[in-house]
C-alpha cells in the first residue's frame, strides 16, 4: 500500500485536481467510480470529466511520503502548483467554497439559514449564545489577519463587485430586513437621536473657531494645510498634496497617509518629498 500526493490531469488543457491518500491505488479507483456515476463530490472535476471524457484524464503520483506528512505535503503542492480543479485550497478539508462555481448561491443560502435559526432563539438563548463566545471563549480570540490574508480578501471583494451589485444598493430597510425588523431599527435610531438633543449632545454650546471655519471652507475649495499640503510621490508620480492625490487616485487621504508611514514593502512607492 503506497501513500502520497497525486493529481488527476486533464490531458487536453493540463488542468488538474490535486489530493493525497494513504492508499493511492484505492483512491484512484474511488475517484473513477464516482466520476463515472456522475456523483463526485467535486463539482468542478465532475463537469470537466463529463465534458472531456474519461480517456482524456490520467492519474499521476507526484510524491510518495509517510502517512503522517500527507496533509503537510499536499498543502505544499496546492500552494505551489495552484490546481484549477480543486474546490477548496486547504489540505485538511473544510474549505468547500473557495473555487466552488456555486459559491454565491451557497453563501446566500447559508446566510438565510443562519438568520432564520437565530431569529427562532428566545432572548435567553441569544444571551447564552453571546456569553458562550465572548472574549477569550471565542475560537478567534487573539488571532489577527496577516497582510497577505488582508490583501487576498480585498482583492477577492474587489473582483466580486466588478460584476456584482451590493445587495443593499437601491433597497429600503423593509426590503432587506423585513417590515418588523426595519420598524425596530427605525425606533432605535429615533430613540438614539432623541438622547442627543439639546444639552445631551456632546457639542452642545460649543462653537467652531473662526480659524477652523476658514480652514474648513478652504478645504472645500481644494486648499489644504499642514501635512495635507506636503508634496508626495505615489509610484513615481508627484502630487502637490494629499488632497490632490486623493482626488486623482480616488483613495481616501487617511489611506494614503497610512501607506506612506507603513513599513509594508508593497507601499515603498508612497513617500513624502
Amino acid at each position: 500500500m503506497l501513500s502520497g500526493i497525486y493529481k488527476i490531469v486533464n490531458k487536453i488543457n493540463n488542468k488538474f485536481y490535486l489530493g493525497s491518500s494513504k492508499n493511492l491505488e484505492k483512491r484512484w479507483i474511488q475517484h473513477k467510480s464516482n466520476l463515472e456515476k456522475d456523483n463526485h463530490i467535486n463539482i468542478i472535476l465532475q463537469r470537466a470529466w463529463n465534458k472531456y471524457g474519461q480517456n482524456n484524464f490520467e492519474f499521476i503520483i507526484l510524491e510518495s511520503c509517510e502517512e503522517s506528512k500527507l496533509f503537510e505535503r499536499e498543502q505544499f503542492y496546492i500552494d505551489t502548483l495552484k490546481p484549477k480543479y480543486n474546490v477548496g485550497l486547504k489540505s485538511i478539508g473544510g474549505d468547500n467554497l473557495t473555487n466552488n462555481p456555486k459559491r454565491d448561491d451557497i453563501i446566500k443560502r447559508m446566510s438565510i439559514a443562519n438568520k432564520e435559526k437565530y431569529e427562532r432563539l428566545t432572548d435567553e438563548e441569544k444571551t447564552n449564545y453571546s456569553e458562550k463566545y465572548k472574549g477569550d471563549k471565542n475560537p478567534n480570540f487573539g488571532n489577527s489577519w496577516t497582510e497577505e490574508m488582508k490583501k487576498e480578501a480585498s482583492n477577492r471583494s474587489t473582483e466580486y463587485f466588478k460584476t456584482h451589485k451590493h445587495y443593499k444598493i437601491g433597497k429600503k430597510h423593509e426590503e432587506i430586513y423585513g417590515e418588523e425588523k426595519a420598524k425596530e431599527m427605525s425606533e432605535n435610531l429615533s430613540k438614539f437621536a432623541s438622547n442627543r438633543t439639546g444639552n445631551k449632545n456632546a457639542f452642545f454650546d460649543k462653537h467652531h473657531t473662526e480659524e477652523y471655519k476658514k480652514k474648513a471652507s478652504d478645504r472645500m475649495k481644494g486648499k489644504y494645510y499642514g501635512e495635507q499640503n506636503i508634496p508626495l510621490e505615489v509610484e513615481g508620480k508627484r502630487y502637490e498634496s494629499l488632497g490632490v492625490a486623493s482626488k486623482e487616485l480616488k483613495i481616501p487621504i487617511t489611506t494614503i497617509r497610512w501607506r506612506i508611514k507603513s513599513s509594508n514593502v508593497k507601499f515603498t512607492g508612497y513617500k513624502y518629498l
